[in-house]
């Protein structure tokens, strides 16, 4: 079940990888913003695919600790 979870949350990655962050795009560019690119999406994804996979409906406080920690060190990666 979690490689489901990982490839459907894994579109959130990129740019190309779901139809709405092309849309999202386009909305930006058109009302005048700067256009995104095509990793602009991979922290927000990143943190979607490791909450996605690393929480199954059962859960035990002690993977939810570690998937915290991991979320926070792809945070503080990508900040520097």
């Amino acid at each position: 079940m979690p490689l489901v979870f990982a490839s459907s949350l894994g579109g959130t990655l990129t740019m190309i990888g779901t139809p709405p962050n092309l849309v999202i795009n386009e909305t930006l560019s058109k009302a005048g913003f700067e256009e995104l690119s095509f990793f602009s999406f991979t922290a927000i994804g990143l943190v979607c695919l490791v909450i996605g996979t690393g929480l199954p409906p059962s859960y035990d406080s002690t993977r939810y600790v570690r998937v915290i920690a991991f979320i926070t060190m792809i945070l503080i990666v990508l900040t520097l």
